[in-house]
């Protein structure tokens, strides 16, 4: 939502008038025909992006590189990008082609950043006791920062530490708190 990129089950989801909200509220009440269409919705999903990733597959199953020269020459000679194909094939044939495109570019980013291949040259480097470049560590969806890998990572965010003045600003807070006991 910060970056306004809509997540790929809400564009199928609005694509067939529903929201994923409310998919996930009838599943979770039992209504039998929004659990399948939410199963649906998922393997839609998985089948989409699993597209993206077979563009720059080569032919040991590995991800070199990511190629988005492909998924243009796919989408100018091939009637659209595979994941579009996938979606249609999945029975989502009206997706939003512009919420689609920059999500798949973001994707595409990351999944350049997942593979590239930065530990062994960083190892190397370290044991010449060369630089490391700082860098946080931790969960890449949760911090897409941490990517690609072979920083000297830090566990500590400066930016998620409280400064010195929301310290203060929280004994204030909790002390008018208690007095209201």
């Amino acid at each position: 939502p910060e970056d306004k990129i809509k997540g790929l089950p809400r564009i199928i989801a609005e694509s067939i008038g529903r929201t994923p909200e409310e998919l996930y509220r009838n599943s979770d009440r039992g209504i039998l025909a929004d659990v399948n269409k939410l199963q649906e919705v998922t393997l839609a999903s998985r089948a989409a992006v699993r597209a993206l990733v077979m563009v720059s597959t080569n032919s040991e199953g590995r991800v070199d590189e990511v190629n988005p020269f492909l998924r243009d020459m796919f989408s100018l000679f091939g009637g659209g990008s595979p994941w579009k194909k996938a979606l249609t094939e999945a029975g989502f044939p009206d997706c939003n082609d512009g919420d689609m495109k920059p999500l798949f570019e973001y994707l595409q980013g990351a999944l350049g950043l997942i593979v590239k291949n930065n530990e062994l040259p960083a190892l190397i480097k370290a044991l010449d006791g060369e630089f490391i470049e700082p860098g946080p560590g931790g969960d890449p969806i949760r911090n897409p920062d941490v990517l690609p890998t072979g920083k000297n990572m830090h566990a500590l965010d400066p930016n998620s530490i409280p400064t010195k003045a929301a310290v203060d600003m929280a004994y204030i807070v909790v002390d008018r708190l208690l007095e209201g006991l």
